[in-house]
């Protein structure tokens, strides 16, 4: 239940708070239920365009992030790959905005390797969304 209104929030206030930049518009995936079992070891999750108010057809991207929930498990990194692997780079999950994958159309999914990196405790559950900003 806790994580239900959790997923509610965070997609409204990122749906209604405006975009990170004047003009831009966002679409936002919220995932769980997906964890790394050991340090090293990995989780992939495909996030694909939803939660938008424009739809992202024909736009391009101006920013990407990754917001993954607050926990005291074990820390992961983040490699996130742009429509089956078109292009790939390491993102901070701690909310910053990349400009990685500017211009690149903004309707296509994305995948996100997490790897444990921490010395636990593990499991580390992925309680995540994805953020695109995109623009005409």
């Amino acid at each position: 239940m806790k994580t239900k209104l959790l997923r509610v929030l965070v997609v409204a206030s990122l749906l209604f708070s405006g975009s990170a930049f004047a003009g831009d518009y966002v679409w936002s995936t919220y995932k769980s239920g997906d964890y790394v079992s050991r340090r090293g070891g990995t989780a992939t999750v495909v996030y694909q365009p939803s939660n938008f108010l424009v739809s992202p057809v024909g736009k391009k991207i101006k920013g990407v992030q990754i917001q993954i929930q607050d926990s005291s498990q074990a820390t992961v990194s983040a490699l996130v790959c742009y429509n089956g692997g078109v292009s790939c780079a390491s993102l901070s999950s701690a909310g910053q905005i990349s400009h990685y994958f500017d211009g690149n159309l903004a309707d296509k999914p994305f995948s996100v390797t997490y790897t444990g990196t921490g010395i636990g405790p593990y499991p580390r559950y992925i309680l995540a969304t994805m953020v695109v900003y995109y623009n005409d």
